[in-house]
């Protein structure tokens, strides 16, 4: 893989900020405005979600995520995935979403939920077994 995924640890977001922004910009355009990117940071910092950073072979972040779980009222816990944005999804795709799926099952979670998908990545993911609902997509862990 000419990739590395990695989960930044909280002391590091703000050193890789400036270089995660472009990322994270593209998203918040897309996404009806429902959250900014300085409250993805700070979401990030007060750990309530989990930046992930996606490089290149020569150190770069390409692309950015975040991840949180969410229990709903029914009891039901998603790992959410708000946040994708960057390039190169069809190289690193199908090994940050082993990752997701390995996150979400340690933290006992039943699915992993992404919001505001691109039609782009909608085709990536549909074709990975995720299910489309509304504009919100799920792949449910069980069904391995």
């Amino acid at each position: 893989m000419n990739y590395t995924i990695e989960i930044l640890h909280p002391a590091f977001i703000d050193l890789y900020w400036e270089e995660m922004i472009p990322h994270i910009d593209k998203v918040v355009e897309v996404s009806n405005y429902e959250f900014t990117a300085d409250s993805i940071r700070l979401r990030a910092l007060n750990l309530n979600s989990v930046m992930v950073v996606i490089r290149n072979l020569d150190k770069k972040i390409v692309a950015v995520t975040t991840a949180e779980v969410v229990t709903y009222d029914s009891g039901l816990r998603s790992l959410l995935l708000p946040i994708i944005g960057g390039d190169g999804l069809y190289e690193w795709g199908d090994e940050w979403f082993r990752m997701m799926k390995h996150l979400a099952k340690y933290l006992n979670c039943t699915e992993l939920r992404g919001l505001a998908a691109r039609d782009g990545w909608l085709k990536l993911l549909k074709s990975r077994g995720w299910n489309e609902n509304h504009t919100v997509i799920t792949y449910q862990l069980n069904q391995e």
